[in-house]
């Protein structure tokens, strides 16, 4: 398995690490994982039921991807979220404790895919 060192930027947060090589194919199956625990778990504007918002929340799919598969720890995970809910959408009601669930979802997520 082949790797690059790569340094990422994700809002106030910047990562350097050792990424795992993931084909495209791959890549898209992750981050459409992502794109599901977005919506049935994390959903803090509750569009999930929504048929014309399924996109709402693809803009922090990147990032979300970047943090898992260059195994960011659980707490960078958390930061992010709450990132997103607080500063990038305004909202004050979630807490970081809210953002456990969703974390704990993206963990589940099998970042090794089917091969294509």
């Amino acid at each position: 398995m082949a790797s690059q060192v790569s340094k990422t930027r994700l809002g106030k947060w910047c990562i350097l690490n050792e990424l795992l090589m993931i084909d495209k194919y791959q890549s898209r199956f992750i981050r459409a994982k992502v794109r599901e625990v977005l919506l049935s778990t994390w959903d803090p504007i509750g569009i999930a039921d929504e048929p014309n918002a399924q996109n709402e929340y693809d803009s922090y799919i990147g990032s979300i991807y970047d943090l898992l598969v260059s195994k960011a720890a659980d707490a960078v995970l958390v930061e992010y979220l709450y990132w997103a809910v607080h500063e990038n959408m305004g909202l004050d009601a979630a807490s970081k404790e809210d953002m456990l669930d969703t974390v704990s979802a993206l963990r589940k997520i099998d970042l090794s895919a089917p091969e294509f």
